[in-house]
């Protein structure tokens, strides 16, 4: 699951040696961090989703917006990659230092579109709603916008500060660890059981794990699997647990 994020992370990896020496990405083994002063968050109208849907290179605002999505996800969501356009005032393609087509290429932008369509669920309708997060043992809340299609683990991915910060998503969302287990109250919960082929309980697969999560309970479940619904709405509720079980480590 959002395997155009990875798909992105090994062609950037391949590219990053074509950057400028003042470039500010470096690399760590396979995975891309960003140094600098913090800047403001992505904005959903930037010009690189703008100009993404005007060269085509993506297919509608949805895909333009997963892209955007694995590029923050990847690089960082106030990465200088995410603000340059790809294209010049006449419509061309902008080939400028730094910018996502100098960094991926054509055929690369294209690729990570590809993967992105292939990660739209049916329910693509785009519509957004709020979901309320809990976090009990540091006595917060907060709430984060999530468009229908998207999962708790590409919401924490393009939300490093809040949600980022407590669901570490070790595995990528293969089921194949523990890390991004949350409490869903128990509406939603049901919701989403009767969505997924109106199954009566959680996926044996993913029951295994969440066996293995701090302080399991009847309503846990892993948050790469818990994914925004028209039926669900703006009532969702998701509890943090006070800590978590990361197998990988």
């Amino acid at each position: 699951m959002y395997e155009s994020m990875y798909l992105f992370k090994n062609m950037a990896s391949r590219a990053m040696t074509r950057m400028p020496h003042h470039s500010k990405y470096v690399l760590g083994g396979s995975r891309i961090r960003f140094f600098g002063s913090k800047a403001k968050s992505v904005d959903p109208s930037n010009a690189l989703k703008s100009s993404l849907l005007k060269s085509k290179i993506a297919r509608d605002e949805m895909v333009a917006s997963g892209m955007v999505d694995a590029l923050a996800a990847s690089l960082g969501k106030d990465s200088p990659l995410l603000r340059y356009s790809i294209l010049e005032e006449d419509g061309d393609l902008y080939n400028k230092s730094g910018n996502a087509l100098v960094v991926l290429g054509e055929a690369g932008l294209k690729s990570l579109a590809a993967a992105v369509e292939n990660e739209i669920p049916e329910d693509s309708s785009g519509s957004v709603y709020d979901v309320t997060f809990v976090v009990p043992h540091e006595n917060t809340e907060f709430k984060l916008p999530m468009r229908c299609g998207q999962n708790l683990m590409q919401l924490a991915a393009i939300n490093q500060d809040t949600l980022g910060s407590y669901l570490e998503c070790a595995c990528g969302g293969n089921m194949a660890c523990a890390s991004c287990h949350v409490y869903v109250d128990s509406i939603s919960f049901k919701i989403l059981l009767e969505d997924d082929s109106k199954k009566e309980s959680v996926d044996e697969d993913e029951m295994d794990m969440i066996d293995l999560a701090f302080l399991p309970t009847e309503y846990s479940r892993l948050g790469c699997q818990v994914t925004m619904t028209k039926k669900i709405g703006n009532s969702m509720k998701i509890t943090i647990p006070s800590g978590v079980n990361n197998l990988w480590k």
